[in-house]
């Protein structure tokens, strides 16, 4: 039973990390988003989340081989978790997209910080900010709402999404999502 059991978990912690850069995953993200926004709510401090978008990415692949773009998703794991603080977080979303979640962090912070990853090989990269402020009252009652919705706003591929405004024409585009007051779609 024991084995089993040992089993069990190891599949369940494969199953939300990347297994190449060994990063969360989306699926990890998903479990983990409500008790991060939790701890910016604790302090009364809003959480950030940056989607990081390769430019260019597809062109590595093309022309140096797809081993050469799975070093570089490697190395920017490795470059980017060191440059981080301890409590932010690293995300592999999929693709060539990554998420930065900041707990206590404002949007502001959260560009400086971002901004301060730099870059591995020479790869630029554009990315799109969101963030969302604790309301007064109880802050673990709308807690997972808010959460649930600062990550859906984050997987928006439409207007106001921080994956549309990652992907806006042009390289290297740095944009923070205005939001309404509480950093949600207003």
């Amino acid at each position: 039973m024991e084995a089993l059991l040992a089993s069990r978990n190891a599949l369940r912690a494969q199953a939300l990390r990347d297994p190449l850069t060994g990063l969360l995953n989306r699926r990890g993200l998903d479990e983990s988003i409500d008790p991060i926004v939790a701890i910016g709510h604790h302090f009364g401090k809003p959480t950030s989340l940056a989607l990081v978008d390769l430019d260019h990415f597809k062109q590595v692949n093309d022309l140096r081989e797809h081993v050469a773009g799975d070093r570089l998703f490697v190395d920017l794991a490795e470059c980017w978790t060191g440059r981080m603080r301890a409590t932010d977080l690293l995300v592999r979303f999929g693709g060539d997209e990554f998420i930065v979640v900041m707990p206590t962090t404002d949007r502001n912070q959260a560009k400086v910080l971002v901004d301060r990853l730099g870059s591995v090989d020479s790869i630029s990269w554009s990315y799109g900010i969101i963030e969302v402020k604790p309301r007064g009252g109880s802050p673990v009652g709308d807690q997972p709402r808010r959460s649930r919705a600062l990550w859906r706003q984050a997987q928006a591929d439409r207007p106001g999404g921080v994956r549309y405004l990652s992907k806006l024409p042009g390289r290297r585009r740095r944009q923070a999502y205005p939001g309404g007051p509480d950093g949600l779609p207003a």
